[in-house]
């Protein structure tokens, strides 16, 4: 409220005029004739703008080159990969029978010590013993055909950790 003796606080606008709907309008509008030849004057001058196609057939006959080039590599590289596919396939398989001949060597051997023992079918082991135990363990290795081999094997093995060696019979299986 305000106080009718005051006379020296103003007034506050506080109430400001209503505006009307829509857009406001900015004094500078075309007419639709004004609309109609500026359109046509851009069509006109995008036609005399226009850049003459001698310039872009130069652009156009060069990339078409450059990518008749990159085609080219691109199948280059795809028949060096599928070539490297191929020999890696061979090399495979090569592996596996390999694999396949060592497996059948391997088994060979076996049967060769296992196959020479004598009429009593008795084979060798080497077994150590570490000082101040009770136990003898076998040392790694297929059973040997005859004793002289086994001792053989046991004289050449290291002795830095003072492992005793000992040849001992075992029964061949049947």
């Amino acid at each position: 409220m305000i106080d009718p003796t005051d006379k020296q606080t103003a007034a506050l606008p506080l109430e400001q005029p209503k505006r009307g709907r829509g857009r406001p309008s900015t004094g500078a509008a075309m007419t639709p004739a004004e609309k109609q030849r500026a359109y046509r004057q851009r069509l006109a001058e995008q036609k005399n703008n226009q850049v003459p196609e001698a310039k872009f057939g130069k652009v156009r006959s060069t990339a078409a080159e450059r990518i008749e080039q990159l085609e080219q590599q691109l199948a280059d590289a795809i028949t060096r990969a599928e070539l490297a596919e191929a020999r890696a396939d061979v090399m495979g398989n090569e592996l596996a029978i390999i694999k396949a001949k060592l497996g059948k060597a391997s088994a060979t051997i076996v049967n060769i010590k296992t196959s020479n023992v004598t009429e009593n079918k008795t084979l060798w082991d080497v077994e150590s013993q570490v000082p101040g135990k009770h136990t003898w363990q076998k040392v790694a290795g297929y059973p040997w055909p005859n004793q002289e081999a086994a001792e053989e094997f046991a004289r050449k093995m290291p002795n830095e950790t003072h492992l005793r060696y000992r040849v001992v019979q075992v029964k061949a299986p049947k």
